[in-house]
């Protein structure tokens, strides 16, 4: 855990919301352990400001991560692994998608 960051982010909710930071840093692990949020996640989706019930529908760092354990081929899984040293994901992608046959597509934006 990078507790500079934590308490930075700790310290701008603070004076942001006016709210005490011993119950702040208490509310913060607490959505840790119940919704895996870490501290980004708590300041970037305004948690702080949420019921528990709107809580439990915000997509997580960690609940991201358990549905992409569960999604994804493992096979495939040093390949997205090795993103943050130093390769570009544009050209993983590329490289990843040449072995593929066939490949189905769909514009989102038509549904935005």
């Amino acid at each position: 855990m990078d507790y500079k960051k934590f308490w930075k982010t700790l310290k701008k909710i603070h004076f942001a919301t006016g709210k005490k930071r011993f119950s702040l840093t208490a509310d913060i692990i607490l959505c840790g352990l119940k919704y895996q949020a870490g501290c980004t996640d708590y300041a970037l989706f305004e948690m702080y400001d949420m019921t528990k019930e709107e809580r439990k529908t915000v997509l997580t760092r960690g609940k991201n991560n358990d549905l992409i354990k569960k999604l994804n081929n493992p096979q495939y899984n040093h390949i997205f692994h090795r993103i943050g040293k130093g390769l570009r994901p544009c050209a993983l992608a590329h490289k990843f998608l040449q072995n593929l046959e066939v490949i189905y597509c769909r514009s989102l934006k038509k549904h935005i």
